[in-house]
């Protein structure tokens, strides 16, 4: 259970740092997309050298095609993120199963109670009392031969 638990902790600090890196390579794409745009705006109007604005369009291109590639890497990552943890919830749940804690999942709190009772407590000796009809008694302890059949 500590181990799925450090397991757990590892994966999500993971996923937060990738999560952090997606959004960081979002933020890059859109500013390459606003660049890509104003480059070709530029290209139509026909500013300045026109081989160099298409030298530039096409290495933004190959950029933004670089960082589209990384940001479904980390999608990919994601998902089998989300597949691990699926695991681990079902691998202790097959533990708590194991050690018999998620078998009374369905009872109640009174139901639980009952199921867990504590067993009699049984003692080394009984007291056998011979009550008279003039109301006098008399007792003598015997060791036990079975445990007490019931309250």
């Amino acid at each position: 259970m500590k181990t799925q638990q450090a397991l757990i902790t590892q994966l999500e600090s993971q996923r937060d740092d990738l999560a952090k890196k997606m959004d960081e390579l979002t933020a890059s794409i859109n500013t390459l997309e606003t660049r890509i745009a104003d480059t070709k705006q530029k290209l139509a109007t026909s500013e300045g050298d026109r081989a160099f604005l298409l030298k530039e369009l096409a290495n933004l291109q190959g950029e933004k095609a670089n960082l589209v590639a990384q940001f479904n890497s980390l999608k990919a990552v994601r998902a089998q993120l989300a597949k691990l943890r699926d695991e681990a919830a079902i691998n202790q749940r097959l533990a708590w199963m194991q050690t018999g804690l998620y078998n009374l999942r369905d009872k109640k709190g009174a139901e639980r109670l009952l199921v867990t009772s504590p067993a009699p407590v049984s003692t080394d000796s009984r007291l056998e009392v011979d009550l008279e009809q003039n109301g006098n008694a008399r007792g003598k302890t015997t060791p036990a031969t079975s445990a007490p059949t019931g309250p």
